[in-house]
């Protein structure tokens, strides 16, 4: 995230001028509308760092509890005169400023009156605030998403069944959506609670052994043309998929938790409605085992 600091300064230093520039001669019909609408396009520069914050955080904390040499460091950089926060408090700010950028111009707008000359920026300024939050977020959720498959993966690798050998669940197209445990039922078997994973194109049942984090049972389902339909035959919420040759039904706890699981993309794709058959886009097959 170092590199991505010195960007952030750079556009807060521009910031502050053209806000100090904007004051120098007010009036009551001026406004600051204009100040955010011209450096908004520039805020794109915190998306490299809060994408990358957890992880510098995790560094951060790792070093912490087994570098004695860099915690004597913090500690002693905590005592200098004007070190107010712990470092930790201080990686956070650039997180925490796209939504206080959209806090503050709001507050603006609420004070400001409908015929003011600086309405209408202020109001534009709002929406591509939200917009860019909504970039950055999108940002960082792909990588966690991808973050999450590598783990995945991790398992499927060190795993000694047959069905795992050669098999990848990474793929550009590809990304992670939930995992949980879930009762399902494969056809001609008795429902099972398994650890269930699912992505925008596959579903992925595994279940543990004894010793942790080993799969003892993995069966990856490709859900290209895949067919879903709800299901009201008992108390508990049902979902049941179907596809060439393979009918698996997942029994929910609660329309509370079957609502988490949104077998469909997320982003152009249609919600899954009750009683009716929604056929899932068709995406790149995954391998199914």
């Amino acid at each position: 995230i170092r590199d991505s600091i010195q960007a952030i300064q750079e556009v807060s230093n521009r910031f502050i001028n053209l806000f100090k520039k904007a004051l120098e001669d007010w009036s009551p019909l001026q406004g600051v509308g204009q100040v955010f609408l011209t450096i908004i396009p520039e805020l794109k520069v915190y998306r490299r760092y809060i994408c990358n914050y957890d992880i510098s955080q995790k560094l951060l904390n790792y070093h912490l509890e087994n570098n004695v040499r860099f915690k004597q460091f913090v500690q002693a950089m905590n005592k200098m005169p004007g070190v107010s926060q712990s470092l930790s408090s201080y990686l956070i700010m650039p997180v925490q400023r796209l939504p206080r950028y959209k806090l503050l111009v709001e507050g603006i707008l609420e004070k400001t009156p409908d015929d003011h000359p600086d309405h209408s920026n202020l109001k534009k300024a709002v929406m591509k605030l939200d917009k860019t939050t909504l970039a950055v977020n999108k940002a960082k959720l792909k990588i966690e998403s991808k973050d999450k498959l590598r783990v995945i993966q991790q398992l499927i690798r060190q795993s000694k069944l047959p069905e795992c050998e050669g098999v990848s669940i990474i793929s550009k197209s590809r990304y992670f959506l939930r995992e949980g445990v879930l009762s399902v039922k494969f056809k001609d078997m008795k429902p099972k609670e398994y650890h269930c994973y699912l992505f925008n194109d596959a579903f992925l049942v595994t279940k543990f052994g004894k010793k942790e984090k080993m799969l003892k049972m993995f069966k990856l389902i490709s859900l290209a043309g895949a067919v879903i339909l709800e299901g009201n035959q008992t108390e508990k919420p049902l979902l049941q998929i179907f596809l060439p040759g393979e009918e698996i039904l997942l029994v929910f706890s609660s329309k509370k938790e079957k609502a988490l699981w949104q077998f469909t993309k997320q982003e152009d794709s249609p919600v899954t409605k009750k009683k009716k058959t929604l056929p899932l886009k068709k995406t790149k097959r995954a391998m199914t085992v």
